[in-house]
């Protein structure tokens, strides 16, 4: 197991987690629209903003961009 020391270990664990979701039956129909190559950057920065501290790396409101796609694919429905 490698630790999230480094902005190669957040690209390492990002590109593992979308390669394992995209195999997925289930998961995979939620990211089908998704520009992965061009969206993944983003998601790094992200996390190096959560993990290092680098706020300058990431300024968009990550919850309020994702309400439009759980409104499109719920993971969780009501009832």
């Amino acid at each position: 197991m490698r630790e999230l020391n480094s902005p190669d270990a957040i690209t390492e664990l990002v590109d593992a987690f979308y390669a394992k979701v995209l195999a997925d039956d289930v998961l995979a129909p939620v990211f089908q629209d998704i520009d992965l190559p061009r969206h993944k950057p983003k998601i790094y920065t992200y996390w190096r903003k959560m993990l290092f501290d680098e706020h300058d790396a990431y300024r968009r409101n990550m919850i309020a961009l994702h309400q439009t796609l759980h409104s499109r694919h719920p993971f969780f429905k009501d009832g």
